[in-house]
């Protein structure tokens, strides 16, 4: 940190590389931030043991969540009860350097009732063009369009068969929400109209995930129970554009009018994403491989994180990919654990283990809970956090360690290793400024 600070004092670093190396810096000492509690319930279980024992955000376990891309302030989670907490991240003290507790509690909740959803949460998000409104879809069957300010439904779509996710194009000009459901077909909703365009026909079985190209507004990528990763346009009726084959050097897409047949995945493939610039795909399957393909030859770039990726739940489990430090990194909730890595090179910077396992609560009571992680979402606006769900019921925190804050403190105590370093830097700088330098 000195030297780094050396060198941006005598020009030595450029402020963009320095702000790049600063954020490298924060990513790499992410952990988890013990002082921040989610307390769904308003208050605590005083009989638990341990600290993280004591709250839940969603007694029965949190399925889903997001956070509002525009301020990175709200963050909606879903619970496998039907319940859904709006929470505020702006709260005081939410460092993990901090000693004191931060305590954080709805903003508002949509209980469980005839208008909103009966059955668990599957997917949130946010409305893409405006965070004052927010799209849900549940096992009930229904893709619901709500106001973040009441939380209360304003539409309600019935889809016939469970919607294991849906996805909204964030720069598209048509508000076509496209849903994964049970019954092969992916659906698509159409909030203008309040009616269903059409179905998109390919898979065979479950459609698990599905995502809009960031690039192109018409272009929708879709995963399923079949391993098959499929590109669509909405605008055509004759049927996928291509497929992804991982057996294929150059990926598989329909050449010549010919129909093709390839399999990104061997097994289901439960999540899918597009980078933010649209050159790249990434998704994952229950061969336990995450893949990077490129978007416009569908090649697979045979970009491996070893063995050490775990998925095997049918559910729908979202890679979260962003760009931070110059660097493209995925944010992969893997099991018991979340990974952050390189996307690029297949590097794991980083795993997140939560500390301990609550014990999560349905209506009749307790009940044993494996811990899993449900899903993850980074926030953004200048943030370095990560959050993540939990079967267990709980939200939980990850930030930066407050390194910079330490060190600051030890300057002040002066009487450690780091003080006499800071000083050694502090003397040498002097002297090379009073040295007299004479050019011939």
């Amino acid at each position: 940190m000195e030297l780094q600070l050396l060198n941006r004092s005598l020009a030595l670093t450029s402020p963009p590389a320095f702000q790049q190396w600063h954020i490298r810096s924060q990513i790499d000492s992410i952990q988890a931030a013990h002082n921040v509690r989610f307390d769904g319930n308003g208050v605590g279980n005083k009989k638990a043991s341990g600290l993280e024992a004591q709250v839940w955000a969603h007694r029965a376990g949190v399925n889903a969540l997001t956070i509002d891309r525009f301020e990175g302030r709200f963050l909606l989670s879903g619970g496998a009860d039907s319940t859904i907490h709006l929470w505020d991240l702006t709260a005081p003290s939410l460092t993990s350097a901090s000693t004191s507790q931060t305590t954080l509690r709805p903003v508002i909740t949509a209980p469980r009732n005839a208008s909103a959803h009966t059955h668990g949460i599957t997917t949130l998000s946010f409305y893409a063009f405006d965070s004052g409104a927010f799209l849900s879809s549940s096992y009930d069957h229904t893709l619901k369009i709500g106001s973040t300010h009441t939380l209360e439904p304003t539409a309600s779509f019935s889809l016939g068969s469970v919607v294991h996710s849906h996805a909204m194009s964030p720069i598209a000009s048509h508000v076509l929400v496209a849903c994964a459901t049970q019954s092969s077909v992916v659906r698509l909703v159409d909030l203008k109209s309040g009616g269903m365009t059409q179905g998109l026909l390919g898979h065979h079985g479950d459609v698990l995930a599905v995502a809009w190209s960031p690039r192109r507004e018409n272009v929708l990528a879709s995963a399923g129970a079949d391993g098959t990763v499929r590109l669509w346009d909405v605008r055509r009726s004759a049927g996928c554009l291509g497929m992804l084959d991982l057996e294929d050097e150059i990926g598989l897409l329909q050449r010549g009018g010919e129909k093709m047949w390839g399999k990104a995945h061997v097994g289901p493939c439960n999540g899918l994403a597009w980078t933010e610039d649209g050159e790249m795909i990434v998704t994952a399957g229950h061969d336990e491989r995450i893949r990077v393909w490129e978007a416009s030859t569908g090649k697979n770039t045979l970009v491996h994180f070893g063995a050490g990726v775990r998925n095997k739940k049918l559910a729908t489990v979202q890679p979260v990919l962003v760009r931070q430090g110059g660097r493209q990194l995925l944010v992969w909730p893997n099991e018991r654990e979340m990974i952050v890595g390189d996307l690029l090179e297949g590097k794991i910077i980083k795993r997140l283990r939560p500390a301990g396992v609550a014990v999560a609560q349905g209506q009749s009571g307790k009940r044993a809970v494996k811990e899993r992680v449900m899903g993850a979402a980074w926030r953004g606006s200048g943030y370095v956090e990560v959050y993540s769900a939990h079967a267990d019921g709980m939200l939980r925190a990850w930030i930066p360690d407050g390194g910079m804050e330490e060190e600051e403190g030890e300057v002040e105590n002066g009487d450690d290793e780091t003080t006499k370093k800071r000083k050694a830097l502090e003397e040498l700088h002097r002297d090379l400024t009073r040295q007299k330098i004479t050019f011939t």
